[in-house]
């Protein structure tokens, strides 16, 4: 049964087909469902005000799809927002925004672009952070402090921070998404009841950020990918290697390991090309009943993987993170089409072959 947390932390249990999830909004209408509902008990007042939205049941096997109700346009030149903040506060916010379900399928990339654009704002006690009916155009995680939130004609129906639904041993400290996501006005009111520190988040990075495009894979990755030894000399002229920057954009995907884990192994067949973003790797390779190290720790800019796509063999050595480790991945097509002919990438690494 889906059962994702809205903007009021109240979702419908019963009676619900488990491709809907309830969105509250001041005006009831009809479930978009094939059968009528039947009725709720009386006493029900929490889901006197729900109603059903479909959306699209998550494939855990899949990459995570867009669950933005409209994409967003941003102009190439637009970067997001940065406000500085200390580490604890960074860390604060990079431990939350994972563990929402609209957040969880993101990369450590995309969540870093939106820990650093998030801005402290505070409120004193009384104060209506955001208003039902009205548009939405920021999502709040509070920090310090406690906010009611309320629904017209029904009262009080929680408070923020409170024990997560998925996890009660977690409390849940956001709110002001479904206006974001959905572009829906807000579904309820949200007042501070005394004094509240919270990170505030814009919605055009919130959306650019969840949405699948072009543009958003640039912002990510045009910067990083300039500044990688390899394509220093691909082409002649400036806009020549920007077209190549933007196309090879456009390809690539992001992969984060976590310490320990083999990115690829020694025998295997391999079908992509890695480049690490941040983090450390070791590069070993199995000599009798030990692995031995073959080149020195691999860090950012570094690359691996080639050798298995340029000669059609297995992987030649292992390699494992040594630390939280960020890569970006080219398929076999893609690396024969743009980077096989380079002339870095065909040296004999006999040390250092992948």
């Amino acid at each position: 049964k889906t059962n994702f947390p809205d903007e009021c932390g109240i979702v419908k249990d019963e009676s619900v087909p488990t491709n809907y999830v309830s969105l509250p909004q001041e005006t009831k209408a009809e479930p978009v469902a094939e059968e009528e509902e039947e009725e709720e008990d009386e006493d029900d007042d929490d889901d006197d005000y729900a109603d059903f939205i479909e959306i699209k049941q998550m494939d855990p096997n899949k990459k995570r799809g867009s669950v933005v109700a409209e994409r967003v346009v941003v102009d190439e030149s637009w970067t997001p927002p940065v406000y500085e903040k200390e580490a604890e506060k960074e860390e604060f916010l990079a431990n939350i925004l994972p563990k929402l379900f609209f957040l969880s399928g993101l990369t450590r990339k995309e969540i870093s672009v939106l820990v650093k654009a998030m801005k402290p704002v505070s409120f004193q006690a009384g104060t209506a952070i955001i208003t039902q009916g009205e548009e939405g155009d920021m999502f709040y995680i509070v920090e310090d402090g406690v906010c009611d939130i309320e629904v017209n004609g029904v009262g009080k129906v929680m408070e923020i921070p409170c024990p997560s639904k998925e996890d009660p041993s977690i409390l849940r400290r956001y709110f002001g998404e479904l206006a974001l996501l959905y572009d829906a006005p807000r579904a309820a009111t949200v007042k501070a009841r005394d004094a509240v520190t919270t990170w505030g988040l814009d919605r055009k990075t919130f959306k650019s950020i969840l949405q699948d495009t072009a543009s958003k894979q640039r912002l990510l990755y045009g910067d990083f990918l300039k500044k990688v030894p390899l394509f220093q000399n691909v082409h002649q002229t400036d806009q020549a290697k920007e077209k190549f920057i933007d196309t090879l954009c456009q390809s690539l995907k992001a992969a984060d390991y976590a310490a320990g884990d083999i990115v690829i192994q020694e025998g295997h067949q391999g079908n992509d090309f890695f480049i690490i973003e941040s983090g450390e790797a070791s590069c070993t390779q199995r000599v009798g009943d030990q692995d031995v190290p073959v080149c020195p720790v691999l860090t950012s800019g570094a690359f691996f993987g080639e050798l298995a796509l340029l000669k059609d063999v297995p992987r030649a050595a292992t390699v494992t993170a040594i630390t939280p480790l960020s890569c970006v991945k080219i398929d076999r097509a893609t690396f024969k089409r743009m980077i096989g002919n380079i002339g870095e990438i065909n040296i004999d690494y006999k040390k250092t072959a992948t």
